[in-house]
């Protein structure tokens, strides 16, 4: 089998605390333009450190004493920020309007958006006058960190909660969102509207290939933000104006450790991507209160080569055409990675793949490789393709467990399932034609089909299953027990990660155990 990426070592930082609510009211939106500004500037210096407290009755200098008093205010000196400067917002203080990013910064010296002071994290509010609160466009070397944003509007409408976005032709580099508390976006949750994939709580955008035009950034960053109640995607990177390609795709993209409830569209939807890791993210309740849910998933990517998405959880994405907890769309190219994650209750089933869904698959034959996660309570895998032979899905040493319910289980030609253990009440569909290979997997509450001619019809003898519940680590229920049947019984694949779901090694050379759990057996629970 195609070798594909091993896990990468990263430690998942606990989202910060949601303000329960907006702390003050907020007047007429001003839209922010660091290039303008109505309050004095103090003399720039190397390494300029400005500060805002909009709670002060006097406008200032900009200066920690004599500070700006709103975002209007805010007059770069020079008109636009330099290497090493920082804009802070006082802690505990709500700041009406949007703030846009002007200069860049460097590798060694990046401009920052942050706070000051002791107390909860300022707040950002576009009161739904504006496309989003905070706006990095056409700029390098950013950082935007430790702010509360919200953009609330009485209906629905192309917003954001923060956008970053290159509408030219640079290569943008060095762009950081991190511990933000983003919620009550008032985007576009129907999908329907012309516009309905350039809304999100944090949204990267680049420019359509009909514009001409080639921008795209090399490196982005968004990290432990917590992003809740928003009526749009939670997190996306994508064209504009609609989700379109782009003529060139980002590179060295990180998403990493976000918490995303509720978020009425998609939870995390990644685009236009080179190598993206994806990892350590959550989505609890995709699709929740939209206005028209249409085709959502919880985390997914689609039009990027090589995407990765490990050790995410998605959970109880509401019911739509699609509904799974992942998904790998058109546009794929190379390779389509989901490894270590757990989903539980996604209305539309476990996994999607939808290469053809706006046409042919590219003229390569992505790969894609669907290996050591945990489902529980769902049943269906769609990975069809539209009968498209360009498209090859490995899908093994995966543990679904949806005792309640019956599986549903289509396949691209040419694929490989093996390894993989499946407990159910039935089995309404399993496409075993079209040189499809079914291998060595574990069949609890119905049988296997006879294509699979080493078919294990057993109780795998988990030790606690069912037991899964909210949270990456609650799924121990999972592990073997002695006397297990998927033990030192699958398949030897090479290439396979190098490890189990919980961490333990597997071997390229020796039969490793069936399902998603590879270590020393434990004791079954009472």
């Amino acid at each position: 089998m195609q070798s594909v990426p091993s896990a990468v070592a990263a430690t998942r930082q606990k989202p910060g605390r949601w303000r329960a609510a907006i702390t003050a009211a907020v007047g007429a939106a001003v839209v922010l333009s660091a290039l303008t500004g109505a309050g004095a500037s103090p003399a720039q210096a190397a390494d300029s450190a400005y500060f805002v407290d909009c709670a002060a009755t006097a406008n200032g200098t900009g200066t920690q004493d004599s500070p700006w008093n709103s975002l209007a205010a805010i007059q770069a000196p020079g008109g636009a920020f330099a290497a090493g400067d920082s804009i802070r917002l006082k802690a505990g203080t709500t700041c009406a309007g949007s703030f846009t990013a002007s200069g860049s910064g460097t590798s060694a010296k990046r401009i920052v958006l942050g706070s000051y002071g002791t107390g909860a994290k300022p707040i950002i509010n576009g009161g739904g006058g504006v496309e989003a609160p905070i706006v990095v466009r056409d700029v390098s070397y950013w950082t935007v960190e430790g702010l509360e944003v919200t953009n609330i509007a009485a209906a629905e409408g192309k917003r954001s909660g923060v956008l970053v976005e290159n509408t030219g032709n640079e290569v943008r580099s060095g762009i950081t969102v991190k511990n933000l508390d983003v919620h009550d976006v008032t985007g576009r949750s129907d999908r329907n509207a012309s516009d309905r994939y350039v809304s999100a709580g944090i949204q990267v955008r680049l420019p359509a290939k009909s514009s001409g035009l080639t921008g795209y950034f090399d490196g982005v960053t968004i990290e432990d933000n917590s992003i809740r109640d928003v009526k749009s995607m939670g997190i996306a990177i994508v064209g504009s104006p609609n989700g379109d390609d782009t003529i060139n795709h980002n590179r060295n993209v990180v998403v990493r450790g976000n918490s995303v409830l509720r978020a009425a569209a998609d939870s995390i939807l990644i685009g236009v991507s080179v190598d993206p890791l994806v990892e350590r993210n959550l989505s609890y309740d995709a699709g929740h209160d939209a206005v028209n849910r249409g085709a959502i998933a919880g985390i997914w990517a689609y039009t990027s080569a090589n995407p990765v998405l490990q050790f995410n959880e998605s959970a109880r994405t509401e019911p739509g055409p699609d509904s799974m907890g992942w998904d790998c769309d058109w546009g794929i190219t190379g390779s389509c990675t989901y490894q270590y994650n757990y989903s539980h209750e996604n209305a539309g089933g476990f996994y999607l793949e939808c290469l053809t869904c706006f046409g042919p698959a590219q003229t390569d034959t992505p790969q894609l490789v669907v290996r050591y996660n945990v489902s529980q309570g769902e049943g269906i895998v769609n990975a069809g393709s539209g009968g498209n032979a360009k498209v090859k899905l490995e899908m093994y040493n995966n543990t679904l467990y949806n005792p309640g319910g019956a599986f549903d289980i289509r396949l691209a030609a040419n694929s490989v399932v093996a390894n993989n253990i499946f407990v159910g009440s039935s089995l309404t569909r399993f496409d075993t034609d079209r040189g499809i290979t079914v291998d060595r997997n574990v069949y609890h509450g119905f049988a296997g089909p006879a294509a699979d001619v080493n078919a294990i019809n057993a109780d795998p003898l988990f030790a606690n299953p069912g037991t899964g519940r909210d949270g990456l680590n609650t799924v121990d229920g999972y592990k073997l027990t002695a006397g297990s049947p998927a033990i030192g019984a699958g398949r030897i694949i090479s290439g396979n990660g190098g490890r189990d779901y919980w961490g333990n090694a597997v071997s390229g050379t020796t039969a490793p155990n069936i399902g998603a759990y590879n270590g020393p057996v434990v004791a079954k629970k009472p």
